[in-house]
């Protein structure tokens, strides 16, 4: 049978509620998939929620729909931060993005730190990127996007996660690899540093706070490529115990 499209779809309500579908939402159902009054499509809101939704009206960029039923899923387990100093290169930022939401990330913290180069966190573009990944991945909770943060605030931040680590490549500095302190189904922290690395101050300031140095291989690795490798060997290993 064929799956039933996702897309989403922000602030669902109760079952039996009738609305329109955002314009873009609505010129994909209606132009791209061809879908008619009558048919099925899914909708999530982001924050859990998933609609099983009936067309009533289709026509270009104007889908009206019916929720027929409403669920509301449990948030996953368990709980992955990401905390990273982004890079000036914004389509390597979104490269990021997408890929951590996937991933299944649900806290995306821009860190300020000594060696960051001047960037911004754009919001609205990358919001859509994330919900864009979310649909792909066929998930029902998009990852939550702070404000740009010092290297203490985002500690602040993540002060309750049971797992925290620090991944740099001094190698004055004693590191352990990431995948042997790693445990299934343990809130966790990955903090990586902007290109140039953390300064050893920071890493001490994190040390300080509780953090675990760890490495990553031996590759020196850029900043996405770091973010990806560790959030991929969490991937795996919380995959397991599913």
């Amino acid at each position: 049978m064929e799956p039933i499209p996702l897309f989403f779809h922000p602030g669902l309500e109760a079952e039996g509620d009738r609305f329109w579908l955002e314009e873009a939402t609505a010129r994909h159902v209606a132009q791209v998939l061809r879908r008619g009054p009558g048919q099925e499509i899914r909708l999530t809101d982001g924050q859990g929620g998933e609609a099983f939704v009936r067309l009533l009206e289709s026509r270009k960029a104007k889908v009206e729909v019916q929720i027929e039923k409403r669920i509301q899923h449990e948030p996953p387990k368990p709980k992955i931060q990401l905390a990273i100093g982004f890079t000036r290169n914004a389509s390597r930022n979104e490269w990021l993005l997408e890929k951590a939401t996937e991933l299944g990330v649900q806290d995306l913290i821009p860190l300020d730190t000594e060696r960051s180069l001047p960037g911004k966190v754009r919001p609205q573009r990358w919001n859509q990127i994330l919900r864009s990944a979310l649909i792909q991945s066929q998930q029902f909770f998009l990852p939550r996007l702070h404000p740009w943060v010092g290297l203490e605030e985002a500690l602040d931040l993540t002060r309750d996660t049971q797992g925290r680590f620090l991944a740099h490549c001094l190698q004055d500095r004693p590191r352990t690899p990431l995948l042997s302190v790693l445990k299934p189904g343990q809130n966790t922290l990955i903090l990586i540093g902007p290109e140039g690395d953390f300064s050893p101050r920071e890493i001490q300031v994190a040390e300080d706070r509780g953090l675990r140095s760890v490495d990553l291989g031996r590759s020196r690795l850029r900043t996405e490529t770091a973010a990806l490798t560790a959030l991929s060997a969490l991937h795996l290993i919380n995959a397991r115990e599913e």
